[in-house]
């Protein structure tokens, strides 16, 4: 069972050194960031997550509200008042 957790929590991390890049934060906020710049778009989580996984790799929600998190400490995006996620501008 340890393993098992060393194992998903290390491939949780920011810059992932092993054969799957597309998990990594940068790799995945990259992509959120794309997304949300066309049109200066706003999207809730599962319309992001679906737009996603259809035009990448695809990721579970814990990836992408990982991939979120990241973008809203750095001050990257913002969640208006009906829970809707945009770029900060």
């Amino acid at each position: 069972m340890h393993l098992q957790c060393v194992k998903f929590w290390r491939s949780l991390m920011i810059i992932d050194s092993d054969q799957h890049p597309e998990r990594n934060l940068y790799f995945i906020g990259a992509k959120v960031i794309a997304l949300l710049s066309k049109n200066n778009k706003k999207a809730d989580v599962y319309q992001i997550l679906k737009e996603y996984n259809k035009k990448n790799t695809q990721i579970s929600l814990d990836y992408l509200l990982l991939g979120l998190d990241w973008l809203f400490l750095l001050g990257v995006t913002q969640v208006d008042e009906k829970g809707r996620i945009a770029l900060c501008s």
